[in-house]
Protein backbone atom coordinates (compact mmCIF):
# COMPACT_ATOMS: atom_id res chain seq x y z
CA UNK A 1 0.00 0.00 0.00
CA UNK A 2 2.74 2.37 0.93
CA UNK A 3 4.52 1.70 -2.36
CA UNK A 4 1.32 2.36 -4.33
CA UNK A 5 0.84 5.67 -2.53
CA UNK A 6 4.40 6.63 -3.38
CA UNK A 7 3.86 5.80 -7.05
CA UNK A 8 0.61 7.74 -7.16
CA UNK A 9 2.30 10.68 -5.42
CA UNK A 10 5.07 10.71 -8.03
CA UNK A 11 2.50 10.61 -10.84
CA UNK A 12 0.64 13.55 -9.30
CA UNK A 13 3.91 15.48 -8.95
CA UNK A 14 4.84 14.76 -12.57
CA UNK A 15 1.38 15.86 -13.70
CA UNK A 16 1.68 19.14 -11.81
CA UNK A 17 5.16 19.62 -13.25
CA UNK A 18 3.88 19.06 -16.78
CA UNK A 19 1.06 21.53 -16.17
CA UNK A 20 3.49 24.16 -14.88
CA UNK A 21 5.81 23.66 -17.86
CA UNK A 22 2.83 23.88 -20.25
CA UNK A 23 1.60 27.08 -18.63
CA UNK A 24 5.09 28.57 -18.77
CA UNK A 25 5.41 27.75 -22.48
CA UNK A 26 1.94 29.22 -23.17
CA UNK A 27 2.83 32.39 -21.26
CA UNK A 28 6.10 32.78 -23.19
CA UNK A 29 4.29 32.31 -26.52
CA UNK A 30 1.67 34.84 -25.46
CA UNK A 31 4.37 37.38 -24.65
CA UNK A 32 5.97 36.76 -28.04
CA UNK A 33 2.66 37.34 -29.84
CA UNK A 34 1.96 40.53 -27.89
CA UNK A 35 5.51 41.72 -28.50
CA UNK A 36 5.24 41.07 -32.22
CA UNK A 37 1.92 42.94 -32.38
CA UNK A 38 3.35 45.89 -30.44
CA UNK A 39 6.43 46.10 -32.63
CA UNK A 40 4.48 45.74 -35.88
CA UNK A 41 4.83 48.74 -38.13
CA UNK A 42 2.04 50.61 -39.87
CA UNK A 43 3.88 49.77 -43.09
CA UNK A 44 3.05 46.10 -42.51
CA UNK A 45 -0.62 46.65 -43.27
CA UNK A 46 -3.91 46.77 -41.38
CA UNK A 47 -3.89 45.22 -37.91
CA UNK A 48 -7.65 45.44 -37.33
CA UNK A 49 -9.82 43.98 -40.05
CA UNK A 50 -9.23 44.80 -43.72
CA UNK A 51 -9.23 48.59 -43.58
CA UNK A 52 -7.80 49.76 -40.24
CA UNK A 53 -4.43 50.21 -38.59
CA UNK A 54 -4.42 51.61 -35.05
CA UNK A 55 -1.21 52.19 -33.14
CA UNK A 56 -3.09 51.70 -29.87
CA UNK A 57 -6.51 50.18 -29.25
CA UNK A 58 -8.79 53.21 -29.43
CA UNK A 59 -11.67 52.13 -31.67
CA UNK A 60 -14.82 50.69 -30.18
CA UNK A 61 -16.66 47.79 -31.81
CA UNK A 62 -19.26 50.26 -33.07
CA UNK A 63 -16.60 52.46 -34.69
CA UNK A 64 -14.95 49.41 -36.25
CA UNK A 65 -18.32 48.44 -37.73
CA UNK A 66 -18.74 52.03 -38.98
CA UNK A 67 -15.51 51.80 -40.99
CA UNK A 68 -16.73 48.57 -42.57
CA UNK A 69 -20.08 50.23 -43.34
CA UNK A 70 -18.29 53.17 -44.98
CA UNK A 71 -16.39 50.78 -47.22
CA UNK A 72 -19.60 48.92 -48.08
CA UNK A 73 -21.05 52.25 -49.26
CA UNK A 74 -17.92 52.85 -51.35
CA UNK A 75 -18.36 49.54 -53.19
CA UNK A 76 -20.83 51.10 -55.62
CA UNK A 77 -20.70 52.77 -59.02
CA UNK A 78 -18.47 52.07 -62.00
CA UNK A 79 -15.31 52.35 -59.92
CA UNK A 80 -15.76 50.94 -56.39
CA UNK A 81 -13.47 52.51 -53.82
CA UNK A 82 -11.82 51.74 -50.49
CA UNK A 83 -11.05 54.06 -47.59
CA UNK A 84 -8.28 52.88 -45.30
CA UNK A 85 -8.18 54.31 -41.78
CA UNK A 86 -4.88 54.83 -39.94
CA UNK A 87 -4.70 56.10 -36.34
CA UNK A 88 -1.23 57.09 -35.12
CA UNK A 89 0.08 59.03 -32.14
CA UNK A 90 2.24 61.47 -34.11
CA UNK A 91 3.11 62.56 -37.60
CA UNK A 92 6.78 61.59 -38.08
CA UNK A 93 7.21 64.33 -40.68
CA UNK A 94 7.56 68.01 -39.85
CA UNK A 95 4.87 70.10 -41.56
CA UNK A 96 5.95 72.13 -44.54
CA UNK A 97 6.38 75.74 -43.42
CA UNK A 98 4.49 76.93 -46.49
CA UNK A 99 1.52 74.64 -45.81
CA UNK A 100 -0.61 77.05 -43.79
CA UNK A 101 -3.62 74.74 -44.04
CA UNK A 102 -1.79 72.02 -42.11
CA UNK A 103 -0.01 74.43 -39.77
CA UNK A 104 -3.07 76.38 -38.64
CA UNK A 105 -6.05 74.13 -39.44
CA UNK A 106 -4.45 70.72 -38.92
CA UNK A 107 -5.50 69.40 -42.34
CA UNK A 108 -2.89 67.89 -44.67
CA UNK A 109 -4.17 67.31 -48.18
CA UNK A 110 -2.23 64.84 -50.33
CA UNK A 111 -0.35 63.56 -47.27
CA UNK A 112 3.08 62.33 -48.39
CA UNK A 113 3.54 60.03 -45.38
CA UNK A 114 0.08 58.50 -45.90
CA UNK A 115 0.98 58.02 -49.56
CA UNK A 116 4.05 55.98 -48.55
CA UNK A 117 1.94 53.82 -46.23
CA UNK A 118 -0.64 53.23 -48.94
CA UNK A 119 2.04 52.30 -51.47
CA UNK A 120 3.53 49.74 -49.07
CA UNK A 121 0.12 48.16 -48.51
CA UNK A 122 -0.51 48.02 -52.25
CA UNK A 123 2.90 46.40 -52.86
CA UNK A 124 2.06 43.71 -50.31
CA UNK A 125 -1.30 43.09 -52.00
CA UNK A 126 0.54 42.56 -55.28
CA UNK A 127 2.89 40.01 -53.73
CA UNK A 128 0.08 38.13 -52.00
CA UNK A 129 -2.18 38.06 -55.06
CA UNK A 130 0.55 37.28 -57.59
CA UNK A 131 -1.64 39.08 -60.15
CA UNK A 132 0.24 42.32 -60.70
CA UNK A 133 -2.15 43.60 -63.35
CA UNK A 134 -5.17 43.21 -61.09
CA UNK A 135 -3.32 44.72 -58.13
CA UNK A 136 -2.30 47.74 -60.20
CA UNK A 137 -5.92 48.31 -61.17
CA UNK A 138 -6.84 48.13 -57.48
CA UNK A 139 -4.41 50.97 -56.75
CA UNK A 140 -6.92 53.34 -58.34
CA UNK A 141 -9.52 52.30 -55.79
CA UNK A 142 -7.56 53.15 -52.66
CA UNK A 143 -7.83 56.20 -50.41
CA UNK A 144 -6.41 56.73 -46.93
CA UNK A 145 -7.31 59.00 -44.04
CA UNK A 146 -4.84 59.34 -41.16
CA UNK A 147 -5.39 60.72 -37.67
CA UNK A 148 -2.37 62.03 -35.75
CA UNK A 149 -3.89 61.95 -32.27
CA UNK A 150 -1.35 63.84 -30.15
CA UNK A 151 -1.13 66.70 -32.63
CA UNK A 152 -4.85 66.90 -33.40
CA UNK A 153 -4.23 66.69 -37.15
CA UNK A 154 -5.41 64.63 -40.09
CA UNK A 155 -3.91 63.69 -43.44
CA UNK A 156 -5.56 62.43 -46.62
CA UNK A 157 -4.33 60.78 -49.78
CA UNK A 158 -6.22 59.15 -52.63
CA UNK A 159 -6.73 58.83 -56.35
CA UNK A 160 -9.32 61.61 -56.30
CA UNK A 161 -6.99 64.58 -55.83
CA UNK A 162 -8.41 66.45 -58.84
CA UNK A 163 -11.71 66.71 -57.02
CA UNK A 164 -10.84 66.36 -53.32
CA UNK A 165 -8.37 69.24 -53.40
CA UNK A 166 -7.09 71.10 -50.36
CA UNK A 167 -9.99 73.55 -50.65
CA UNK A 168 -12.56 70.73 -51.06
CA UNK A 169 -11.11 68.85 -48.09
CA UNK A 170 -11.36 72.03 -46.01
CA UNK A 171 -15.06 72.31 -46.93
CA UNK A 172 -15.64 68.63 -46.06
CA UNK A 173 -13.98 69.01 -42.66
CA UNK A 174 -15.41 72.47 -41.88
CA UNK A 175 -16.84 72.50 -38.35
CA UNK A 176 -15.40 69.06 -37.56
CA UNK A 177 -11.75 69.88 -36.82
CA UNK A 178 -12.61 71.29 -33.40
CA UNK A 179 -13.51 67.75 -32.35
CA UNK A 180 -10.20 66.43 -33.71
CA UNK A 181 -8.40 68.79 -31.32
CA UNK A 182 -10.58 67.85 -28.32
CA UNK A 183 -11.60 64.81 -26.31
CA UNK A 184 -14.20 63.94 -28.96
CA UNK A 185 -11.40 63.00 -31.32
CA UNK A 186 -12.31 59.52 -32.56
CA UNK A 187 -16.01 60.33 -33.08
CA UNK A 188 -15.06 63.43 -35.10
CA UNK A 189 -12.62 61.35 -37.12
CA UNK A 190 -15.37 58.83 -37.91
CA UNK A 191 -17.64 61.73 -38.90
CA UNK A 192 -15.03 63.05 -41.34
CA UNK A 193 -14.50 59.53 -42.72
CA UNK A 194 -18.23 59.21 -43.39
CA UNK A 195 -18.31 62.68 -45.01
CA UNK A 196 -15.73 61.52 -47.56
CA UNK A 197 -17.97 58.80 -49.03
CA UNK A 198 -19.97 60.95 -51.48
CA UNK A 199 -17.00 63.11 -52.63
CA UNK A 200 -14.85 60.04 -53.27
CA UNK A 201 -17.58 58.32 -55.29
CA UNK A 202 -18.33 61.51 -57.21
CA UNK A 203 -14.66 62.05 -58.02
CA UNK A 204 -14.26 58.68 -59.74
CA UNK A 205 -17.71 58.17 -61.24
CA UNK A 206 -18.25 61.61 -62.80
CA UNK A 207 -16.17 62.32 -65.87
CA UNK A 208 -13.67 65.19 -65.47
CA UNK A 209 -14.76 65.84 -61.88
CA UNK A 210 -12.71 68.74 -60.52
CA UNK A 211 -12.75 71.29 -57.75
CA UNK A 212 -11.02 74.59 -56.98
CA UNK A 213 -7.77 74.72 -55.06
CA UNK A 214 -6.91 77.22 -52.34
CA UNK A 215 -4.56 79.13 -54.63
CA UNK A 216 -7.42 79.58 -57.12
CA UNK A 217 -9.77 80.77 -54.38
CA UNK A 218 -7.18 83.16 -52.97
CA UNK A 219 -6.56 84.61 -56.45
CA UNK A 220 -10.28 85.05 -57.03
CA UNK A 221 -10.65 86.65 -53.60
CA UNK A 222 -7.87 89.20 -54.25
CA UNK A 223 -9.27 89.95 -57.70
CA UNK A 224 -12.71 90.43 -56.13
CA UNK A 225 -11.31 92.93 -53.61
CA UNK A 226 -9.60 94.92 -56.38
CA UNK A 227 -12.74 95.00 -58.53
CA UNK A 228 -14.89 95.98 -55.54
CA UNK A 229 -12.42 98.78 -54.69
CA UNK A 230 -12.55 100.16 -58.25
CA UNK A 231 -16.36 100.03 -58.29
CA UNK A 232 -16.53 101.80 -54.92
CA UNK A 233 -14.16 104.55 -56.12
CA UNK A 234 -16.22 105.11 -59.28
CA UNK A 235 -19.47 105.27 -57.29
CA UNK A 236 -17.90 107.72 -54.84
CA UNK A 237 -16.80 110.05 -57.66
CA UNK A 238 -20.21 109.83 -59.33
CA UNK A 239 -21.95 110.75 -56.06
CA UNK A 240 -19.51 113.61 -55.52
CA UNK A 241 -20.14 115.12 -58.95
CA UNK A 242 -23.88 114.48 -58.69
CA UNK A 243 -24.04 116.56 -55.49
CA UNK A 244 -22.03 119.41 -57.12
CA UNK A 245 -22.79 119.42 -60.87
CA UNK A 246 -21.33 122.90 -61.57
CA UNK A 247 -18.04 122.19 -59.87
CA UNK A 248 -16.63 123.06 -56.49
CA UNK A 249 -15.90 126.74 -57.39
CA UNK A 250 -19.53 127.45 -58.18
CA UNK A 251 -21.26 125.63 -55.35
CA UNK A 252 -24.15 127.58 -53.76
CA UNK A 253 -22.31 128.04 -50.48
CA UNK A 254 -19.19 129.36 -52.18
CA UNK A 255 -21.24 131.74 -54.36
CA UNK A 256 -23.14 133.19 -51.39
CA UNK A 257 -19.98 133.71 -49.41
CA UNK A 258 -18.25 135.34 -52.40
CA UNK A 259 -21.17 137.69 -53.00
CA UNK A 260 -21.18 138.72 -49.36
CA UNK A 261 -17.42 139.34 -49.34
CA UNK A 262 -17.60 141.36 -52.58
CA UNK A 263 -20.49 143.47 -51.31
CA UNK A 264 -18.69 144.20 -48.06
CA UNK A 265 -15.50 145.18 -49.88
CA UNK A 266 -17.42 147.56 -52.23
CA UNK A 267 -19.16 149.30 -49.36
CA UNK A 268 -15.82 149.71 -47.60
CA UNK A 269 -14.32 151.44 -50.67
CA UNK A 270 -17.31 153.80 -51.02
CA UNK A 271 -16.97 154.87 -47.42
CA UNK A 272 -13.26 155.68 -47.96
CA UNK A 273 -14.06 157.97 -50.90
CA UNK A 274 -16.52 159.96 -48.83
Amino acid sequence: MKQNNTVQGKKAMNKKLFLLVGEAIFFILLLMVVSIKTQASVMDGPNLGKYIYEEHEVLTQGQYSKVNDINDQLQTGKTPQRLYIVILDNDPEKPDGSDNMYKYLGIKSDDYYASNILQKWQDQDEKQSGDYGRASDDDFRDNMLVLYRNQGRIGFVGNSQNYITDYKLWKITFGKMHGIKSNNQIDSFMNISNSLVKPILYSVNVENASSSQWRDVEGEFIAGIIIAGVIFAILFLLLLFASNPAGADYSPDSYDNGFYDGSTFSNYQNNDRK
